[in-house]
């Protein structure tokens, strides 16, 4: 990826609240990839997808295939806990950074990659990911450098860019404006 060019990562309600308020760190949801050794976070390339309603159109589909989830998953989650709530998942919008900010950050522990990984075909999908370095981090020194970096990339997110749908969806517009903060300048 040139520098200059954006990553994008959806902003899909609720997944990046915390306790009902935005969370940048829940943002990236930066899971573990036993596989790379790493832990990613899937971003969109803004230039590859084409453009803001490229971006919109794939933030969808991921809220979609959120909420298959939980539905393929509610009966048993009903047996576990029979108060269980469905969650609903929806697509406000996406935070954007330049790719170069991405690969600046590094720790004593951890480095950070930006990584295509094409992905359900999308030519578009790659991933950042922190990877350990040689010097292996006591649980506790692991825990506090990713945390480091992970609000090291929310420092340099710019957005929202919001999801026009919302336009015409009174619940849709009250979530952007009630939980998606203005940071950066895109």
């Amino acid at each position: 990826m040139s520098p200059g060019q954006f990553v994008c990562r959806s902003a899909v309600h609720p997944k990046y609240v915390k306790e009902d308020v935005f969370d940048r760190s829940v943002l990236f949801g930066f899971a573990e990839d036993k596989k790379l050794g790493a832990r990613v976070s899937s971003v969109t390339s803004l230039e590859i997808s084409g453009g803001d309603e490229a971006v919109h159109t794939a933030g969808r589909m991921i809220a979609q295939k959120s909420n298959d989830r939980e539905e393929a998953n509610l009966k048993k989650n009903i047996q576990r806990d029979p108060d269980y709530q469905k969650r609903v998942f929806l697509y406000l919008g996406f935070y954007n950074l330049k790719s170069e900010r991405v690969v600046e950050f590094s720790s004593d522990y951890y480095h950070v990659e930006l990584n295509w990984r094409p992905e359900d075909g999308s030519e578009a999908h790659f991933q950042i990911e922190i990877f350990e370095n040689t010097k292996p981090p006591t649980k506790a020194e692991g825990r506090s450098d990713r945390n480091l970096l992970i609000t090291l990339l929310g420092d340099v997110l710019s957005g929202p860019i919001l999801c026009p749908d919302a336009a015409n969806n009174s619940e849709l517009k009250a979530l952007q404006q009630e939980t998606l903060p203005r940071l950066g300048a895109r």
